[in-house]
């Protein structure tokens, strides 16, 4: 009986994971360009890390990230969600920073170039920003952004290249 019991469990651990992977959706599975362990090396001084990995039983991608500018100063963490929003048809990334703050922004894949847009909205402040993620063969992200303020003035620009760790 022993054995029956750990057979049928086995088949229900086995079917259930499997079904996850055939339910799971076109958009999330866009998401997992992110998966992995990067580099960022775009600054030869400072060093940054960031970590991908899908959490909550593949319905969220956590990242988190540690930044070392290699000055002294206090390293910078963070982590940021992101998801596929079925009901509005939209990717949504919440994101926390080890100062406090915490944004909230919207996606877009692009599946020809390869790309996400990402936007968020800051109201207090009237500040957009804009972020694209190019995925460049498998192991090379391409990253910029840019934020405006409520005229359209640049306050902020910036470019990065992050590497895949094999």
């Amino acid at each position: 009986m022993n054995t029956l019991c750990l057979v049928l469990a086995s088949v229900f651990v086995l079917v259930t994971s499997q079904s996850f992977g055939a339910l799971r959706s076109e958009e999330l599975a866009a998401l997992d360009r992110y998966v992995g362990v990067w580099d960022d090396t775009s600054d030869p001084a400072g060093k940054v890390t960031i970590t991908c990995e899908w959490t909550l039983d593949g319905s969220f991608l956590r990242h988190s990230w540690i930044f070392d500018s290699g000055d002294g100063s206090p390293k910078n963490f963070g982590l940021q969600l992101m998801s596929y929003d079925a009901a509005d048809h939209t990717f949504r990334a919440w994101t926390f920073y080890s100062n406090g703050l915490v944004l909230q922004g919207e996606g877009v894949w692009d599946a020809p170039s390869k790309t996400f847009t990402w936007t968020v909205h800051d109201p207090a402040t009237g500040q957009t920003t804009v972020s694209k993620a190019a995925f460049v063969g498998h192991n090379q992200e391409d990253f910029s952004s840019k934020t405006t303020d409520s005229d359209g003035k640049v306050l902020f620009e910036l470019k990065r290249k992050k590497v895949r760790r094999e």
